[in-house]
């Protein structure tokens, strides 16, 4: 998918849901919401471990799993916060 969407114009997705891989979904919304769900904790952790920047894959890691449910950010400096919703993610974001 990476690869397609860089090698192409861009294509104006407003809304997506995939399938990657075994049980992996993706959902990117009209809002800009975009979310992963995973069936299962091994895939997640490998996916979340290739993605999260060296420096901060302990912090991220616990992050992810002490939070199941919300919403996740993580500055470049290492500050964990998460939010219930995402309204609420939107509303602390500076416009």
């Amino acid at each position: 998918m990476r690869d397609f969407l860089t090698e192409n114009e861009p294509i104006g997705l407003i809304e997506l849901e995939a399938v990657l891989g075994d049980g992996v979904l993706l959902s990117s919304h009209d809002d800009g919401e975009c979310h992963f769900r995973f069936h299962d904790r091994a895939e997640m952790m490998d996916v979340l471990l290739k993605t999260a920047p060296m420096s901060h894959h302990g912090r991220a890691v616990h992050a992810i799993l002490a939070a199941q449910g919300l919403y996740v950010t993580i500055d470049p400096d290492g500050v964990v916060t998460t939010f219930a919703s995402f309204d609420a993610y939107v509303s602390r974001m500076p416009r």
